[in-house]
């Protein structure tokens, strides 16, 4: 007889590791998907769904959802005409800002700018207008806003006004701005209720980052146009500019000519010391004379003190991350833990492979990585990688090729982490799946997690999240389906999406602490494993795990009771005496063969009888109704399997 696996360990299972195989959902149907780590590893969401609510949810770092609302997000706010969320960014707790602009008025007017702080389960934090604190409701257009957390539990948000905000499609002039704002919700002490002008440009000004400076300022990044050029700015904690800064900040780069041209990729991260990193692709490779349309781009990185000077031993221009021929465009940065920085950029020619460098904060390749950078992935037409880091030194890094979503780990030394081959791990691979929109935040030391606009035909939409490990998806990408087992053989069921690709070994164990291997687990379709252990001491108690080509457990173990060997027995009538017609026997069989159970008159002729192949070993409990016919009295039940035989006596009642 198969006993399945016990409730209570079937939740002990599920409840130590949460993430599924091809993702957690946190949100239904929705776009401009983003993302913010929390202090616990866990992270934060905001997107906004098809009616252009801003909605929002929330996962801890074991994949469970916290937000109220469960897998359909939570309203945190709504527009009478579009709604975009611009930023949700970490509070230093289990919560989150979120930043949103929206239309109270018509398109002609101009949006508002709204911010709100809500705790990990989407509920408003106190002090905290339900619908948003104004951040700028002024009657003027503004678009391209940034936020960041300003180290104090409270937040910066950085955009460009439009002062002719009464015109569709407006150019200019510009302002940036720039608001503090206190986690409970008021403006910082010295800061107007519109914020700081930190820059002015007589045409379009486009806020490209802002990043905190461990002081309580922060450092604007933005273009200003024309000519095409990207500045920085520094505003302190009060509010106003730091000595030493022009006023309309600092250019990126000292020259300027009528070729160049900067993209709109520029990304900036702290340097963890008050100082700042800022990588950006230009085109000062363009020969004199070539196609306006021609295109061409290499990645700088450039490392800029408190004062707004280069640090020491950077080039006035920027250093070459990769300079060279070929486009290299959209350059994107996480910090590597040291004090340096990590630059992803994607190749627009060729085979379009994603790249990464490792850059130190003097200026130099860190050690192990190639000049130039390595290729992140020979998986080619690669759109928009992101990294994240690992927090030891190393980077994740994601991208999309066409609607399939892959994941990458290079370790602090330029090696790629075991568990990942050169070509990349794809993150789901379903038929008819396809993946958009990706957003990658760090979690935990050695783990990031990556979230995703998700189809999976014919459910339709929904947002998803991954953790990614040190060695590759968070070990759940295997989940215990069910455990059986007899006295022969224990049968185990193993799910996991595209769980032919891999070879896994099955190990028993006796203890929990020392493991033997007992072979692969067999793929039974491009979802489910199994394996029959068939070398087992009935009544004994084994613990079973896969692990991968490398030896990692890829699974918690799994307690299985082997029930000892049923013993051939004949316990005899339930009732006994018992009244004719109400009989029942109970009896034991060790084996499936075929047998007999007989009721006998005392004469010795069977009056009844039933045909036991099919129940197989263990213990059983037959009725047998048909003695309603018989006379009351003594008789003889006689139970046989093969040479064996077992005899009780019953006795019958009116």
């Amino acid at each position: 007889m198969l006993i399945p696996l016990s409730l209570a360990s079937a939740l002990t299972v599920l409840s130590t590791f949460a993430w599924g195989p091809t993702g957690n959902q946190f949100g239904g149907e929705g776009g401009i998907l983003r993302a913010a780590p929390n202090v616990d590893g866990g992270a934060s969401f905001g997107w906004i769904d098809s009616d252009l609510n801003v909605l929002g949810s929330s996962l801890s770092v074991t994949g469970s959802i916290r937000a109220a609302g469960g897998a359909a997000g939570v309203f945190v706010g709504a527009s009478l005409n579009r709604s975009y969320v611009s930023s949700v960014v970490g509070d230093d707790s289990d919560g989150s800002y979120f930043v949103w602009n929206l239309n109270r008025r018509n398109l002609q007017r101009g949006k508002d700018l709204y911010a709100l702080r809500v705790d990990g389960q989407m509920q408003v934090r106190p002090g905290w207008p339900v619908a948003g604190l104004p951040i700028d409701d002024s009657p003027m257009d503004f678009s391209y806003v940034q936020a960041c957390g300003d180290g104090s539990s409270g937040l910066f948000v950085a955009w460009n006004s439009t002062t002719q905000s009464s015109a569709l499609n407006s150019t200019g002039p510009d302002s940036v701005r720039i608001q503090r704002i206190l986690a409970s919700g008021s403006p910082a002490a010295g800061w107007p209720a519109r914020g700081i002008i930190a820059a002015r440009s007589a045409g379009e000004a486009v806020v490209e980052d802002v990043v905190a400076d461990g002081s309580g300022g922060a450092f604007l990044v933005y273009q200003l146009s024309p000519p095409y050029l990207q500045y920085v700015q520094h505003i302190l904690a009060d509010g106003t500019p730091a000595p030493g800064w022009p006023v309309n900040g600092r250019r990126l780069k000292s020259f300027a000519t009528p070729s160049e041209y900067c993209m709109y990729s520029t990304s900036a991260i702290s340097d963890g010391s008050g100082g700042l990193y800022v990588a950006w692709d230009d085109d000062r490779e363009r020969p004199a004379g070539a196609p306006a349309d021609a295109s061409y781009g290499d990645i700088f990185l450039q490392h800029l003190l408190s004062d707004g000077s280069n640090a020491p031993g950077w080039p006035q221009d920027g250093y070459p991350v990769h300079a060279g021929p070929g486009v290299q465009w959209n350059a994107q940065l996480c910090p590597d833990g040291t004090g340096g920085a990590i630059v992803a950029w994607m190749q627009l020619d060729g085979a379009g492979y994603p790249w990464i460098s490792r850059v130190t904060s003097q200026a130099s390749q860190a050690s192990g990585w190639p000049s130039g950078g390595l290729v992140a992935s020979t998986t080619s037409g690669a759109d928009n990688p992101q990294p994240a880091s690992d927090g030891q030194g190393g980077a994740f890094v994601a991208w999309l090729v066409g609607t399939r979503l892959w994941a990458q780990h290079w370790r602090a030394d330029g090696s790629l982490a075991p568990g990942y081959s050169i070509s990349g791990t794809l993150l789901v691979d379903l038929a008819l799946a396809g993946q958009a929109d990706p957003v990658l935040v760090p979690s935990l030391p050695g783990s990031a997690i990556l979230a995703w606009q998700d189809q999976r035909s014919p459910l339709g939409y929904s947002l998803r999240a991954q953790r990614l490990i040190d060695d590759g998806i968070v070990p759940v990408a295997l989940s215990l389906r069910s455990s059986e087992a007899d006295a022969d053989h224990v049968h185990l069921l193993w799910w996991g999406a595209s769980v032919a690709q891999g070879e896994y070994s099955v190990e028993r164990s006796v203890d929990g602490a020392s493991w033997n291997s007992l072979g692969l687990a067999q793929a039974t379709s491009t979802d489910q494993l199994s394996f029959d252990d068939r070398t087992i001491i009935p009544g004994a108690r084994y613990a079973y795990r896969l692990t991968d080509s490398y030896g990692r457990a890829v699974i918690a173990p799994t307690w299985v009771d082997v029930p000892a060997r049923a013993e051939f027995s004949l316990a005899g009538a339930r009732p006994d005496p018992a009244p004719v017609g109400q009989l029942s026997v109970a009896f034991s069989l060790p084996t499936q063969a075929s047998g007999a159970l007989e009721l006998l008159d005392v004469a010795g002729r069977r009056v009844a009888w039933r045909e036991l192949g099919s129940l197989g070993a263990g213990r059983h409990v037959l009725s047998m109704p048909e003695t309603a016919s018989l006379a009351p009295g003594v008789h003889w039940l006689r139970l046989s399997q093969g040479a064996r035989q077992a005899v009780k006596r019953v006795v019958l009642l009116r």
